[in-house]
């Protein structure tokens, strides 16, 4: 296994199955949440343990494996994504938007899986 450690904006490293950012990338992000949910892929949680095993999940109260269990399905225009979201957040994700609905996440930006980009969803707001 190959592991880089870069900033952000060279995550897409080709010659790395991980790379981890230095430091975190965090935003706010309007998206269309499907209300699909699915359990986080293991490529994507062999990331997450690799990444706190390197010392980058010190804020987390527990452990990644607890702590990120599922991928939630958001949209921006015609491009979606699975993103893990924080495991104590998606019951009440799921009571409020049943169905789905438009919503604010907060996210962070912490490393790239070969070259795709690893974005965890950390807090979310409904739209009024």
């Amino acid at each position: 296994m190959q592991v880089a450690v870069k900033g952000m904006a060279h995550l897409k490293d080709r010659n790395s199955d991980f790379t981890f950012a230095q430091g975190l990338a965090a935003f706010k992000v309007r998206v269309n949440y499907t209300g699909q949910v699915r359990a986080i892929e293991k490529s994507t949680a062999d990331f997450l343990i690799a990444w706190q095993k390197a010392g980058y999940a010190s804020n987390l109260p527990a452990t990644v494996e607890s702590t990120f269990q599922s991928e939630v399905l958001v949209s921006q225009g015609k491009e979606s994504f699975w993103l893990p979201i924080q495991t104590p957040l998606l019951p009440y994700l799921r009571e409020e938007y049943p169905e789905g609905g438009v919503i604010d996440i907060y996210i962070a930006g912490i490393g790239a899986l070969r070259e795709n980009l690893v974005i965890t969803i950390n807090a979310y707001d409904g739209v009024d």
